[in-house]
C-alpha cells in the first residue's frame, strides 16, 4: 500500500509542545503523566465514554467502562506522550489527547471482559488488515483517544492538540503517527490535518468470527465505520530524536 500522508513543518523548538493553545482565551497545554491519572480518568469518563460510538453500541455497564478506561489511561500516561489543554485561570482540563507507542502486538484480548474484548478486537483487526509493513516495522505513535468538554466543542481545541502531538512524535523520533477513528467527526479531523486513510471496516459488516454476532448492528448515525489513518512525520533539523 502506498503512503502519501506528509506535511512539511517549520522548524520548531521543543518548548513549543507546552506553549499556549489559545492565548486570547488563556488556554494552556501540558504534558500528562501518571500524577494526572485520577483527573484524566474522571475527565474521560464524563466526556468520552458515553459519547464514543463503539462503546455506546456495546451498551456496557459503568463498571465495564471504568475498568477499560483505567487500563487504557494508565498505559498512555506511562508513555509520557499524552497532552491536555487546560484553563490557565481555573486549572481545569478542557481537552485531552491520549497517545502511546503502538502496543497492539502485546494486547491480550483474553485479559479483558466481554466489553473490553469487543472494544479492542475491531481495533486489532483494523490494524492487522490495514497497517502497512513499513509502518509496522517503524517507531510510531498512536493517538488512542481524544475528548473535550462540551462547552468547548467545535472550537478547534482538540484539533490543535492533535496537531501538537506531531511535536511529541518528533521528540521521540517517531516516523509515523497512526489513529483509529471510530466516529465521523474524528475522521474529518484527520483528513483536515493531512492524514492518509489506510483501511476501513464498516460497522454493519463486522461480526464475531466465532459466533457470527454483529456487535455493532445498533451503531448510531452518522457513524458508519472505523477508519485507520496515518501521517508521516518529518522531523525539523533542530529537533533530535529522544533517546
Amino acid at each position: 500500500m502506498s503512503f502519501s500522508g506528509h506535511i512539511k513543518l517549520p522548524q520548531l523548538k521543543m518548548h513549543e509542545i507546552t506553549d499556549p493553545i489559545d492565548r486570547d482565551r488563556n488556554i494552556g497545554c501540558k504534558r500528562l503523566d501518571l500524577s494526572d491519572y485520577n483527573e484524566v480518568v474522571e475527565f474521560m469518563f464524563k466526556t468520552y465514554s458515553f459519547s464514543e460510538p463503539v462503546s455506546l453500541a456495546l451498551s456496557p455497564t459503568l463498571q465495564e467502562v471504568n475498568e477499560v478506561l483505567e487500563l487504557g489511561t494508565k498505559s498512555c500516561l506511562e508513555s509520557n506522550t499524552s497532552i491536555a489543554a487546560y484553563d490557565n485561570n481555573s486549572g481545569e482540563l478542557i481537552a485531552v489527547v491520549l497517545s502511546e507507542f503502538n502496543q497492539l502486538d502485546s494486547i491480550d484480548l483474553n485479559s479483558f471482559g466481554e466489553y473490553g474484548r469487543k472494544m479492542f478486537q475491531i481495533v486489532v483487526d483494523l490494524n492487522r488488515q490495514g497497517l502497512p509493513d513499513h509502518i509496522r516495522r517503524s517507531k510510531f505513535l498512536t493517538l488512542v483517544a481524544g475528548s473535550v468538554r462540551p462547552e468547548y466543542s467545535k472550537q478547534g481545541v482538540t484539533t490543535k492538540l492533535a496537531e501538537r502531538s506531531k511535536l511529541v512524535a518528533m521528540e521521540f523520533g517517531c516516523e509515523y503517527i497512526t489513529v483509529e477513528c471510530t466516529s465521523l467527526y474524528s475522521q474529518a479531523v484527520c483528513r483536515k490535518l493531512g492524514y492518509t486513510l489506510l483501511h476501513e471496516i464498516k460497522y454493519l459488516d463486522y461480526s464475531d468470527e466465532a459466533t457470527g454476532e454483529k456487535w455493532y448492528a445498533s451503531i448510531r448515525e452518522p457513524h458508519r465505520s472505523i477508519q485507520l489513518f496515518a501521517l508521516k512525520v518529518k522531523r525539523p533539523l533542530n529537533i533530535s530524536p529522544r533517546l
